[in-house]
């Protein structure tokens, strides 16, 4: 991962949120304009009430968008988190990619860490570009077929953390032991 997601910054403002993981903030869409039926053809976006009601292209939400201006670190304003821009392209178990990040230093910024499952997911872009499901623009080097750990621990196994993989956006538990970015 030349420079990927692999921690974020806790803005001091949002520091008590994030630790009840009460979570407040605006959903962005997903970029799908397009509705289809039970068939996966595209059809008219349906109304309320009709079959296939519900889905993404039904609701206008504000685009995923991040502030641009350092080459280091972005800024989400939806969620008003910091993003690392790029990584190290190494590798983690997940307490190495969590030590990591504690101990990282960007722009005299020193309260970084791993980002919940929840947070990393909001990088998602669901346009997903020669299937890279993040915005590359913000990320551009993000590993197509890397795995990016989250400080979320799975809820059956203790020994397995939540990771999410851009190529399609999915999210699963992965062993702790194992390697990802």
């Amino acid at each position: 991962m030349k420079f990927h997601l692999t921690c974020i910054a806790v803005l001091l403002v949002s520091m008590t949120l994030f630790a009840t993981e009460a979570l407040s903030w605006t959903v962005t869409g997903t970029g799908i304009t397009e509705c289809q039926d039970e068939d996966g053809q595209k059809i008219n976006c349906p109304q309320p009430g009709q079959s296939c009601f519900g889905q993404d292209a039904n609701y206008t939400r504000p685009a995923q968008t991040y502030n641009l201006g350092d080459t280091a670190a972005v800024v989400d304003p939806h969620t008003n988190l910091t993003w690392q821009r790029n990584d190290d392209d190494i590798q983690r178990a997940w307490q190495e990619a969590k030590d990591y990040c504690a101990a990282l230093r960007i722009n005299d910024q020193s309260d970084w860490r791993l980002p919940s499952i929840r947070e990393l997911e909001t990088t998602v872009d669901f346009k997903c570009a020669n299937n890279l499901c993040i915005n590359v623009t913000a990320f551009p080097n993000t590993e197509l077929h890397g795995s990016y750990w989250t400080a979320t621990d799975d809820s059956v196994d203790s020994g397995k953390a939540w990771i999410v993989t851009f190529a399609g956006g999915t999210s699963v538990a992965g062993d702790k032991s194992g390697s990802a970015f």
